[in-house]
């Protein structure tokens, strides 16, 4: 089925918000991991952990936003929106992680 190029944009928008989304959900295992001081088992759970649940994810949202045709824009876009919360919300969550672990 094809869709217009107003639905395509709309699905890209929507999949750079699913993937800024997907990093929020990472960030938080990097605070667990910098609050705790988890070991190498523990840290290798919780990337198993994220990486099951974003495949996951991912299936799920490209269903539901594209009747299960994976497109590569919806791909990039999730990539994408992953990366521009690496660096801007991530960027400001290490600063912050940073000074805390100065202040103990």
């Amino acid at each position: 089925m094809e869709l217009d190029i107003s639905m395509q944009v709309l699905n890209f928008f929507r999949s750079l918000l699913f993937g800024f989304a997907a990093f929020i959900l990472f960030d938080m295992f990097r605070i667990i991991r910098s609050v705790f001081h988890c070991g190498v088992l523990s840290v290798f759970i919780q990337d198993f952990l994220y990486f099951f649940m974003l495949v996951i994810s991912v299936l799920i949202f490209v269903f539901a936003v594209n009747n299960g045709d994976v497109q590569i824009y919806i791909l990039g876009g999730i990539f994408l929106g992953w990366m521009l919360g690496f660096h801007t919300y991530g960027k400001l969550t290490n600063f912050v992680i940073k000074k805390c672990r100065k202040q103990q």
